[in-house]
């Protein structure tokens, strides 16, 4: 199996088997929510770019966890956010995201190295069909086992 085919088989294969994920896709993150037939909780893996040297392969990915708002159709005059789910779309996809970093960080992956991570930028009202979540840049290191022809 290649690198690529590797690294995108071990993350689809571990969200789609978080039991708080319902959709995983591999859009562009600025088209993620084009699919008005996504379920969410979604995550999306979108690679930005791949660095190659003798020994590894490097893939970099923005993963972008969201669940959609519940807006009630009454309208409150509340600033906490407290009429909408806001604050558990919040928990929830930091929670599916933190815990795929503890689990990155605590057992051996089939040779798949994280090699940086950034921190979690919080998402609010995103894109069209007011989504919230986080997001973050990962990188994964992997042994560069294509044959020299």
């Amino acid at each position: 199996m290649t690198p690529t085919a590797k690294i995108h088989d071990f993350l689809i294969n571990y969200f789609s088997n978080d039991d708080l994920v319902h959709t995983v896709t591999l859009a562009k993150t600025s088209e993620i929510d084009h699919n008005q037939n996504n379920i969410y909780q979604l995550v999306n893996l979108d690679l930005t770019g791949s660095p190659i040297d003798k020994q590894t392969v490097g893939f970099t990915f923005i993963i972008t966890a969201l669940q959609q708002r519940d807006k009630p159709n009454t309208n409150y005059d509340s600033k906490l956010l407290s009429d909408t789910n806001y604050l558990s779309n919040m928990n929830e996809t930091h929670f599916v995201l933190n815990r795929f970093l503890n689990v990155l960080r605590s057992q051996d992956n089939d040779n798949i190295e994280l090699l940086s991570a950034s921190e979690l930028k919080p998402l609010r009202n995103f894109n069209r069909q007011d989504l919230d979540g986080w997001q973050m840049t990962m990188t994964f290191q992997l042994i560069n086992d294509v044959p020299n022809c």
